[in-house]
């Protein structure tokens, strides 16, 4: 029950990861939140962005850590 949730969860974070990036259409370098080799460059990337870079990092992060729970 409890992994049925938090997939729904990472669904929903994935979704909302897509619709950001939609917003803004340069972060084209994040292919899979979960490409664990470029994560370093990606978040480093995400961080020069103003504004929607922060919330971008935080959802990126979330489903980071909600794989990894998995």
């Amino acid at each position: 029950m409890m992994n049925s949730f938090l997939l729904l969860i990472d669904h929903f974070l994935i979704l909302s990861l897509h619709r950001l990036i939609l917003q803004f259409p340069y972060i084209t370098v994040i292919k899979h939140p979960l490409n664990y080799s470029n994560i370093r460059w990606n978040i480093d990337k995400i961080q020069s962005f103003e504004g929607g870079g922060q919330r971008l990092l935080v959802v990126l992060l979330l489903i980071l850590s909600l794989n990894i729970l998995l």
